[in-house]
C-alpha cells in the first residue's frame, strides 16, 4: 500500500494512477470482498516490490537538478513554518 504522510507529492496522479489501475485489475463495479482483500494483498507485495527497488536503486535514474533543489527549497520553507508558524513567511519563502 502506499502511505503519503510526510511526502512532497505535488499532484494525485499517483494516486489517481493506483486507482484507475485497481478498478482495472477488480473489473466489476460491486466485486465480493473475498475479490477486494485478494486484491489488496496482490497491491501490497506488488508496493513492497517496487519499494525495494527503489532503496537499492535498479532503476539508475537521477533527477533533475532543478527539482531536487525545488524539494529541498520546500522542504526548508516547511520546517521554518513547523518552528515559527508564521504563514506568511512560509507563503512567502514558496513564491
Amino acid at each position: 500500500m502506499w502511505d503519503c504522510h510526510r511526502q512532497q507529492h505535488k499532484t494525485k496522479n499517483a494516486i489517481e494512477g493506483w486507482h484507475n489501475k485497481f478498478q482495472t485489475i477488480l473489473s466489476k463495479p460491486h466485486p465480493k470482498f473475498r475479490n477486494i482483500l485478494l486484491a489488496l494483498i496482490d497491491e501490497s507485495k506488488y508496493s513492497d516490490f517496487l519499494r525495494s527497488r527503489m532503496e537499492i536503486n535498479l532503476e539508475g535514474k537521477k533527477r533533475v537538478r532543478k527539482y531536487v533543489q525545488l524539494d529541498e527549497r520546500f522542504a526548508r520553507a516547511v520546517r521554518a513554518y513547523e518552528d515559527t508558524k508564521d504563514i506568511k513567511k512560509c507563503l512567502t519563502s514558496l513564491a
